[in-house]
């Protein structure tokens, strides 16, 4: 810039909008017509699915919305000195143009460099997973695509993450989804995890019954039934999972869909960078603290003060939307007598927290 600084401008090039634009056009007609006449893809929803990819093309056109994504995690990780993001130039930024800082290091995936500059690829691969755990599990929002193109290792040995046009965020009607399915994979409980997927993906217009999907799950899950932590294959835990909701006609939503791309690519990362790295141990306290912080009384309190508060001025049953908070609660319960898989045993092992408290990042300790 005029002033010195060192930056990378991103500008979008001029009539692709428009191209874009008439692309998607396209593919909307497209849908309709796979929808009217092909059953698959009305039990698909392939319009619904065009919508949301359309829509997502958009957000990723718009370059505030990427810089605005930036801010966010920069602020989330500015006492973390181990992850750096870089910092935008607002002044010179706008919708098709974004200014941030030059970011240089080490490809995160080169390992002869990494070897070279005397990095410890373990603590690297624990530093990174832990950042995208504190991501999901703490902020609700992550970085949906991160590649070893889109991080980069300082001589000191922090992360500079980059390229926030691919980001996910969790809502809290999601996370309320999910706790359930937690629960139940974790603790052998298929016909709980059943009942949570069908609440997870199943859309109101679908008639897909859990018991549908139990015995699916109990194989999915018998499947991992004594194996140790390190043994554990979270990718094809996830795959296994996809295929059988593809069986069934069923979609994930797209904040899903995006966490478990997140997570498969993360892995694969940790597995690049050290052959022997156990996601699962890094993920697990932070998503037993996150049940737990869905199921403290002082959430479910809130949960149902403002189910009621709702069912009063919309004229309804109030029990119906606390349902599932006392779901979470047999869930919770549910994990004191059904026997344990190994790795499953790990978790139930894992040190307890106080309420509100999270796991600390490893350069903290």
């Amino acid at each position: 810039m005029l002033d010195g600084r060192d930056v990378v401008v991103k500008i979008r090039r001029p009539g692709v909008l428009a191209g874009v634009h008439q692309d998607l056009d396209i593919l909307t007609e497209l849908s309709k017509m796979l929808s009217r006449y092909v059953g698959i893809a009305r039990g698909y929803d392939v319009v619904e699915l065009t919508r949301q990819f359309a829509q997502r093309i958009e957000e990723e056109l718009d370059y505030t919305i990427e810089g605005e994504h930036c801010d966010r995690f920069a602020e989330f990780f500015a006492e973390d000195p181990w992850i750096r993001i870089p910092r935008i130039h607002w002044e010179a930024s706008s919708c098709a143009l974004l200014t941030e800082d030059r970011v240089r290091g080490l490809k995160i995936s080169d390992i002869p460099a990494l070897d070279a500059a005397g990095v410890d690829r373990h603590l690297l691969a624990v530093t990174a997973t832990q950042a995208l755990c504190r991501m999901v599990f703490q902020l609700g929002l992550f970085h949906a695509d991160p590649h070893p193109g889109n991080l980069f290792v300082q001589p000191d040995g922090s992360i500079t993450v980059i390229d926030f046009g691919m980001v996910g965020e969790l809502s809290e009607r999601f996370r309320d989804r999910l706790v359930p399915l937690l629960v139940g994979i974790t603790t052998g409980n298929a016909r709980q995890a059943a009942r949570a997927t069908v609440r997870l993906t199943a859309r109101p217009e679908q008639e897909v019954r859990a018991a549908d999907l139990e015995p699916d799950m109990q194989r999915i899950i018998s499947g991992y039934t004594g194996r140790s932590l390190q043994e554990l294959n979270l990718a094809q835990l996830l795959t296994d999972v996809l295929r059988m909701l593809h069986r069934h006609h069923l979609v994930l939503p797209p904040e899903a869909a995006m966490l478990v791309k997140m997570i498969a690519t993360a892995e694969a990362l940790g597995t690049t960078l050290d052959p022997g790295f156990d996601i699962v141990a890094v993920l697990t306290p932070y998503a037993q603290q996150y049940v737990r912080s869905r199921l403290s009384p002082e959430m479910l309190l809130r949960r149902a003060r403002e189910a009621a508060k709702e069912a009063v001025s919309l004229g309804m049953d109030a029990r119906s939307p606390c349902a599932g908070s006392w779901g979470c609660w047999r869930a919770a319960a549910s994990t004191c007598t059904c026997a344990p898989m190994s790795w499953r045993s790990s978790w139930a092992r894992s040190r307890s927290w106080a309420p509100g408290s999270w796991p600390e990042p490893c350069w903290r300790r």
